[in-house]
């Protein structure tokens, strides 16, 4: 009897070993695994901005030069540049004829996880819309428009007040007015042409949600042309991160 509980003991701890290295031996494969994940995503990354680096516009408005010339060259779907300063946001804005193509395609069109920031295609190219809406990823909590959610802290809002909108032959710069945590079918996804009546309204909804914000009249902005710019959160798969400005 003793044999027995003997060799049932020894096989539970052989078992309890055989674990305990299998546990070991997969911690550690994971760990080489997402160091090297994160190496390729880093280079891939890098390889994207040298491309915006090569076809970035400069040099001042003009009604007779495309300052998005050289980046249309190589996608014609490409509507604006964006910039916010002091921040990693310095990216082409696409649009075409939905929203999700550039959810995974880069500026050049290949398949790519952090895809390219976009234009609500229920938008005008132009920007001359009430209510225009960009989407980024928020990828890791690095690429993209991960830098929205600095924003949520009202002294890095405040230090961060403006950021570039460049168009074909004009550049306009946005005046933020209010960061915000809302969900994926907000209220700001869904007013793209309201109504005079309706604008008031859209901005005193905007005030009551905002974490940081300006102290805006909503009555005030109601001509103006607002831009929002949207994220994930990663809190949750439906909560978005917005930061809100309007077009001077």
């Amino acid at each position: 009897m003793k044999k027995t509980k003997g060799k049932r003991k020894r096989r539970i701890a052989t078992v309890i070993i055989i674990l305990l290295i299998l546990i070991i031996i997969g911690g550690t494969a994971y760990y080489y695994f997402s160091q090297s994940s994160e190496t390729n995503t880093s280079e891939d990354y890098e390889a994207q901005t040298q491309i915006y680096s090569s076809v970035k516009p400069s040099g001042e408005e003009s009604d007779e030069v495309n300052l998005l010339a050289d980046a249309q060259a190589i996608n014609p779907q490409m509507v604006a540049w964006l910039n916010i300063p002091d921040t990693a946001i310095d990216f082409p804005v696409m649009q075409c004829e939905d929203n999700s193509y550039y959810l995974k395609h880069s500026f050049e069109g290949d398949y790519s996880v952090y895809g390219c920031p976009f234009l609500d295609y229920r938008n005008s190219s132009d920007f001359t819309d009430f209510n225009s809406i960009i989407y980024g990823h928020n990828y890791s909590n690095k690429y993209i428009f991960a830098p929205l959610l600095n924003f949520k802290n009202q002294t890095y809002f405040n230090e961060h007040p403006t950021g570039t909108l460049t168009l074909e032959h004009e550049i306009k710069t946005i005046s933020f007015i209010a960061c915000a945590v809302v969900e994926s079918d907000a209220f700001v996804y869904s007013v793209v042409h309201p109504a005079k009546s309706d604008r008031e309204t859209y901005l005193e909804m905007l005030s009551d949600v905002a974490i940081c914000k300006t102290d805006f009249e909503p009555s005030e902005l109601t001509e103006e042309n607002l831009v929002v710019l949207s994220t994930c959160t990663r809190d949750s798969n439906d909560s978005r991160t917005i930061l809100v400005g309007y077009l001077e």
